[in-house]
């Protein structure tokens, strides 16, 4: 049988890949081959198949073989360029922009659909949104339970000396790391876009839910990574209670509250505390919410009774805390929300949150406030300031 080949994509491996396809489809095996390098552009190979002897009669497809053997001297540009053209509008477009933009590393390691994925990621970023993420389990049998983390960024690529303490604040830590450069075609230049692959896993063992946590996983780590959120162990709560970056924003800024009353326990403390009782960390979300959340679908009596349940829920979980200062830890956080009379948190405009949070606290119900104790207090938090107004009275 005489096989040609492109002379550009011919290759020690395809002219392998091709005569083991042959010897299946004719039921024996590569007695011989011969390639002939002619002048051109297709090498020619020419397969003897010597047949088994327990081989009965053929019923070969020519034109199912034919397509077989072009699919194996397709190279992995070739295959993505189809993979695109099978897209949607909006990706199939892309061809001509994505076609040679992977490197041979990253080439040898994915297959064209991960690229595929990729590649929508990519086109998330802008120049005011130049980093982006994405956690998903791991595809690999080797990691399983695993959580694949992609980071892309503009660009130059991030050092690892800032992703991973980021991660590491989340309760992972780092198992793998590769990293690639991606030049897609930008008009008439190409701009690097840096892809790191990190293969993580939780510090405390347990598998991550992250078809339930990649929205809130994601978010955060980019509200870190632009400086909206800050970068502590606060951000186990992601994972562990399912909260978003501005839930866990609200607890932290409860948690710098105190260490302005000069309670003895400070921010890592009620960190560690917070991320060991997930589900009291829940509770003490959805107690908030309950209170101040205007978009809740309840009336006043219904609220009431919301905050009463939860408030009860948190009471009897708390049998179950062994330290008496992680209880005490949990009583300040749900007496400080019970003492805030209002808070712009659920302001938002133009759908972003405030830049700050703010606390308008009824300050003799406080019950970690030293005397004297203001009529109202307004606590003031962001990653930028914190602050203390007093309300004369």
């Amino acid at each position: 049988m005489l096989v040609y080949v492109p002379r550009d994509r011919f290759t020690s491996a395809i002219r392998e890949q091709i005569g083991d396809l042959l010897a299946r489809e004719f039921g024996g095996h590569v007695s011989a081959f011969t390639p002939f390098f002619p002048e051109g552009a297709l090498v020619r190979v020419h397969y003897i198949i010597g047949r088994d002897a327990s081989g009965g009669a053929l019923e070969i497809n020519s034109e199912q073989l034919e397509e077989q053997i072009s699919a194996l001297s397709q190279t992995w540009s070739d295959r993505l360029v189809l993979a695109l053209k099978d897209q949607p509008a909006g990706v199939s477009s892309l061809t001509a922009k994505y076609g040679e933009a992977f490197d041979l590393g990253y080439m040898e390691l994915f297959a064209v659909d991960r690229a595929l994925d990729d590649i929508r990621r990519i086109e998330r970023l802008s120049d005011e949104h130049p980093a982006a993420v994405d956690f998903e389990p791991a595809r690999d049998a080797a990691n399983a339970g695993a959580v694949r983390a992609t980071v892309y960024r503009f660009d130059a690529p991030i050092p690892l000396s800032e992703r991973v303490p980021v991660l590491e604040n989340f309760g992972f830590r780092s198992i793998d790391e590769r990293s690639f450069r991606i030049t897609p075609k930008f008009g008439v230049s190409n701009r690097v876009v840096a892809l790191h692959d990190m293969a993580l896993e939780q510090v405390n063992g347990a598998t991550a839910d992250i078809a339930q946590h990649d929205e809130y996983l994601e978010a955060a780590f980019l509200a870190v990574r632009y400086g909206e959120a800050d970068d502590d162990s606060f951000n186990r709560l992601v994972v562990s209670a399912g909260a978003t970056w501005q839930e866990v924003a609200m607890l932290r800024a409860y948690a710098f509250y105190l260490r302005q009353l000069a309670t003895p326990y400070g921010p890592d403390y009620i960190a560690t505390t917070l991320a060991q009782y997930p589900a009291l960390a829940s509770d003490l979300i959805a107690l908030f919410h309950a209170r101040f959340e205007p978009d809740a679908k309840f009336d006043e009596a219904q609220r009431n009774a919301e905050q009463a349940r939860l408030s009860a829920r948190i009471e009897d979980a708390l049998a179950d805390v062994p330290s008496l200062d992680e209880d005490r830890i949990i009583r300040h956080i749900r007496n400080l929300m019970q003492a805030t009379l209002r808070t712009n948190f659920f302001q938002r405009t133009d759908g972003r949150v405030p830049e700050t949070i703010s606390f308008k606290f009824a300050s003799r119900d406080v019950d970690a406030m030293p005397q004297p104790k203001p009529f109202r207090e307004v606590w003031v938090y962001s990653p930028r300031v914190e602050g203390v107004h007093l309300r004369f009275a």
